[in-house]
């Protein structure tokens, strides 16, 4: 199943790109559309705002950003979101190349960060452009609420595949309890931007959209002490957690009496496999064992490397009829 999945990484891209390619050209240079001043004020809100949420964390939606990208859909039309996707991922790449967490600007990442944004603005689009909206009306609430709910949700199907085509497992994490209810909240925002907008209140709106500097500074501090408190526990190569991590589990596993099961791993002669082919192809093993062994246990299992080639699973009591398969 890795090994399948892999094989599906460069397709996958090649047609996200394809499409987005074609859709670019489609809105762009077919779509008619009128730039106004307050089109184009939104569409700096949005690059700001979208590339300050980047800024913090790339799942993290704690921001104003989908509020903008419907507004600018419903009231303007679907270029200025389209300009603003491409826009705002190479201002992102250009931030994160000037703090050295990347050596290129125009790299895979940022083209499908690019072909992402434009392919979820589409889509939502092709369902936004079928209505009139009244959100003096339930019904209009309601496609406010859809529309949001297929933006979300297309960004969220494209990430779990493109991730799980990457890393050879299928990646759920994207599927979270607590991204969901950030997700539900920014939906929550976003209906209250749109009705303010569309009663007539431009100015309150951009009053509203302000209120997202001190959200962002909050979000963007708690989440630099999450990562580095994750830092702490975390092997740097496989990203699995480290013995540090490991100790203080199983010891207070054992103080609270929980069944559970441990599963040491080591590679044999792995030694050889760096002498022969270098440290570099030792490192991938390592990474690929690694992955391959997440797809496998369950998300309450908790997979440590002590370092080397030796690895332990702790195996949640809930979980405990995995043991088998991972023999």
């Amino acid at each position: 199943m890795s090994d399948l999945l892999r094989k599906l990484f460069k397709p996958y891209i090649f047609l996200v790109a394809l499409a987005a390619v074609v859709i670019f050209v489609y809105t762009i240079f077919y779509l008619p559309f009128t730039w106004t001043w307050l089109s184009i004020l939104f569409t700096i809100l949005y690059i700001v705002i979208t590339t300050s949420a980047v800024q913090v964390s790339e799942s993290y939606l704690f921001s104003m950003d989908l509020g903008c990208a419907l507004l600018i859909l419903f009231f303007f039309g679907v270029q200025p979101v389209i300009i603003a996707g491409v826009i705002y991922p190479i201002i992102s790449a250009v931030i994160y190349k000037k703090r050295k967490l990347t050596t290129k600007i125009f790299n895979i990442k940022t083209y499908f960060n690019i072909c992402l944004e434009i392919l979820i603005t589409f889509i939502t689009y092709l369902f936004i452009r079928r209505f009139q909206v009244d959100l003096h009306t339930f019904d209009g609430v309601k496609i406010v609420i859809t529309a949001g709910l297929i933006h979300i949700s297309s960004n969220i199907i494209l990430l779990f595949l493109v991730d799980s085509f990457y890393n050879g497992a299928w990646r759920t994490n994207h599927f979270a309890l607590a991204q969901i209810k950030i997700e539900l909240y920014s939906i929550v925002l976003s209906l209250i931007i749109i009705y303010t907008y569309y009663n007539g209140e431009v100015l309150l709106t951009f009053a509203i959209f302000s209120l997202n500097i001190p959200f962002h500074r909050l979000a963007q501090m708690n989440y630099l002490l999450k990562q580095q408190n994750q830092e702490l526990i975390t092997d740097t190569l496989t990203k699995a957690y480290n013995f540090k991590y490991f100790e203080g589990v199983l010891k207070n596993n054992i103080e609270s009496k929980r069944d559970l099961a441990l599963v040491f791993i080591d590679i044999d002669e792995f030694k050889d496999v760096n002498d022969k082919y270098g440290h570099s192809a030792g490192n991938k093993a390592i990474i690929d064992l690694t992955n391959l062994i997440k797809g496998i246990i369950g998300d309450k299992s908790i997979l440590c490397r002590f370092g080397g080639d030796e690895f332990c699973i702790i195996v949640d009591e809930s979980e405990l009829d995995k043991i088998d398969i991972l023999d």
